[in-house]
């Protein structure tokens, strides 16, 4: 049976705690990373998503070990010695983009054809995501690719310390590459065998800083500041983690702000469990903005408590790559149609990610689009029975929380997504009293 559609009623939501999970884009590049490493590693808080089951049956398929158990991964890349990343497997995801250098280190050799993840790109290029910067990157560092019949190869003899400067791929500091192009550089840099890297004007957010630390924690030199990171390969095995000692990987961030959002749009009491000092620095801007917005969110030593809230403070917003996330931009969105008058969110990074406002605007807000800018008017998602469709994780996650201040049930399409970038999350919700209903595809809305 094929599940992409859920029917959902949030008439019966009460209060509760809900516990977050590992954050899934620093699991994504601690996989890669540990790849390279070509050394035994654990890692625990892993999320059960669909990019670590992926990530860790491509690394199985080029003959490495995975085992991934109750939140833990343990990774051996010793063994790997295939070249192929199968395009059955790639075109699910986007992280698997980030085994290329890791390939290229453990067999010299890399073939794929294509990678999947959320069509959140251009819409001239169809939604479709970029990876020409990460093949720059990696060209840089001493690979070379050439189109051959059955695809993309990949060859390097070494990798060869460089510098890379970030503005150099996005004028700005702005847009969709910053961050692809920090996170390929830091992996060609830990894939060298000796010299300095540096990385000029970096996307420093928590799963870049994950990385880092996760990699200082094996052995490298690593300096950073806001200017730039320098790496270099000190006594790599000799650090103070093996697999003995796991790295426990950073709450999600994008997990607490989709359960901060369903707590201000539902007026419902949520505690977060599962929650450290690592996400409250992640979060730093959106604390920031939540607090001029006057949400009332409180962290104490038991987790994150978000209280009701009839009406927010409203805001102009532009998101960039150094203020919130571009992933958290919906879930404002959604916050700020329960403002005191107009806001506006101006989108710098994705300038095309407005796929979810058709279905919020068809349950009943008010939010206008022109080119990267939306407006929001203070607005009542009450229209129940609609059918909405999500095109990517976030705009599934929120219409699924739209939708339950909704009268009645309302029809989630594409939720297929979900299983990318959530854990549990249909389970989470049902413990907060929501009733969802997992419709077959073609079932009848």
């Amino acid at each position: 049976m094929s599940i992409d559609m859920v029917r959902i009623s949030g008439e019966k939501l009460v209060g509760g705690e809900i516990p977050i999970m590992g954050y899934k884009h620093a699991a994504v590049q601690l996989i890669a990373a540990a790849t390279i490493l070509r050394e035994p590693v654990r890692l625990t808080n892993v999320p059960g998503v669909t990019d670590v089951y992926i990530l860790s049956e491509i690394v199985k398929t080029a003959g490495g070990i995975c085992s991934f158990k109750n939140g833990s991964l343990y990774i051996d890349s010793r063994p790997m010695r295939g070249t192929r990343i199968p395009s059955e497997l790639s075109q699910k995801i986007h992280g698997a983009l980030y085994l290329i250098p890791a390939f290229l280190k453990t067999s010299g050799k890399v073939e794929f054809r294509e990678f999947g993840g959320c069509q959140i790109g251009d819409s001239v290029d169809q939604g479709a995501r970029p990876i020409h910067h990460v093949l720059s990157v990696v060209e840089r560092f001493g690979g070379r690719f050439y189109v051959s019949d059955d695809g993309v190869v990949g060859i390097c003899s070494e990798f060869k310390p460089c510098t890379i400067d970030v503005l150099s791929y996005s004028g700005d500091g702005n847009g969709p590459l910053v961050s692809g192009v920090t996170k390929t550089a830091i992996l060609c840099a830990i894939s060298c065998d000796h010299g300095e890297s540096r990385i000029l004007h970096p996307y420093l957010k928590l799963d870049v800083l994950e990385l880092l630390d996760f990699i200082a924690e094996r052995g490298f030199e690593v300096r950073r500041s806001a200017e730039e990171i320098r790496i270099s390969k000190r006594n790599v095995g000799s650090g103070r983690w093996s697999s003995n000692f796991p790295h426990r990987i950073a709450p999600d961030v994008s997990e607490i702000m989709t359960f901060i959002t369903l707590g201000v749009h539902t007026h419902t009491p949520v505690i977060l469990t599962n929650v450290d000092y690592r996400a409250m620095a992640g979060l730093h801007a959106e604390l920031s903005l939540l607090e001029a917005m006057e949400v009332p969110v409180e962290w104490t030593a038991t987790g994150v408590h978000v209280w009701p809230r009839q009406v927010v403070q409203s805001q102009n917003i532009v998101v960039t790559s150094t203020g919130i996330y571009s992933d958290h931009h919906p879930f404002f969105a959604l916050m700020l149609t329960h403002g005191r008058g107009t806001s506006t969110i101006q989108e710098l990074v994705w300038r095309d990610r407005f796929a979810y406002l058709p279905g919020l605007n068809l349950m009943g807000a008010d939010i206008r689009r022109d080119g990267p800018t939306i407006t929001i008017h203070p607005s009542r998602l009450d229209r129940g029975g609609q059918t909405v469709f999500a095109s990517d994780v976030r705009a599934a996650a929120v219409l699924l929380i739209g939708s339950l201040t909704t009268p009645g049930t309302t029809t989630v399409t594409g939720i297929h997504h979900i299983d990318r970038g959530y854990e549990n999350l249909f389970a989470k919700l049902r413990r907060l009293g929501v009733t969802i209903e997992l419709l077959e595809q073609g079932a009848a809305p």
